[in-house]
This record gives structure tokens, sequence and C-alpha cells, in this order.
């Protein structure tokens, strides 16, 4: 039985998130948004 393989994320499309004052994390060759502390971290 064949794997199917995802594509991996790039440098690159990291690159290409939009500037919306959201912080996006490069993890694992995924895009993730990065959720705001709590208010114990802040």
């Amino acid at each position: 039985m064949a794997t199917r393989i995802e594509p991996m994320v790039t440098v690159a499309d990291l690159n290409a998130m939009p500037d919306d004052g959201h912080r996006y994390e490069f993890i694992e060759g995924g895009i993730f948004v990065a959720k705001a502390p709590g208010l114990e971290h802040q």
C-alpha cells in the first residue's frame, strides 16, 4: 500500500503570509496561527 506524501510548506510560503497582525509559526512542515497569550503570560 502506498503512502500519500503531502507537499511540505516552504519558508517562501511562510513569508507569503499576510501582514495582518497575527503571528504565524512554521512547525514540522505546516503553517499555524499562534494563539494570543493568556492573561498570566501578558
